[in-house]
């Protein structure tokens, strides 16, 4: 089990103004690459169940199961 401290958030830096949860996203993709991790299973809660949302954009291949907790912002734009 790996638990993400996404950026701005517990000990981590923000990103810039201008990034998006694809941002997010590609972060996480970068850090299972260097894990050496190919799919994951991935639960995301509130902002984290956005970024696994986001998540699903990439090739099919990296995702075994997607589980999301109460995601608070189903405004998103992500959401439709």
């Amino acid at each position: 089990m790996i638990a993400v401290d996404l950026p701005r958030f517990g000990e981590s830096e923000a990103l810039s103004a201008s990034d998006d949860f694809g941002a997010y996203s590609r972060l996480l993709g970068a850090l299972l690459d260097e894990l050496g991790i190919g799919a994951v299973s991935l639960v995301g809660h509130s902002l984290g169940g956005l970024v696994t949302l986001s998540f699903t954009a990439v090739p099919a291949h990296r995702i075994r199961c997607l589980v999301w907790c109460p995601v608070a912002a189903l405004s998103s734009p992500l959401c439709g």
